[in-house]
């Protein structure tokens, strides 16, 4: 068994949106849910394998990292700000 974490549209993930975080109106909740999901990818008790394809950008990135295998596709890009 493993688990695949794959993007329904073009990209994988670009993250959070930064204008809103810096704004105030950012929701300190969605934060720490993130944070557990990331921790539970990475500490999960099969393989987790993301396949990226387009932009994995901020959290999108640090999604693909915490995954034990990234399969990259050609038009992968990885970035954090």
């Amino acid at each position: 068994s493993v688990v695949l974490l794959t993007s329904a549209g073009k990209h994988f993930g670009a993250g959070h949106d930064l204008a809103e975080m810096s704004s105030g109106r950012y929701d300190q909740d969605l934060f720490r849910r993130c944070s557990q999901l990331m921790e539970r990818v990475a500490t999960c008790e099969v393989p987790v394998v993301a396949a990226v394809q387009g932009c994995a950008f901020a959290a999108g990135c640090q999604l693909a990292a915490s995954c034990d295998i990234v399969l990259a596709m050609r038009d992968a890009r990885f970035a954090t700000p």
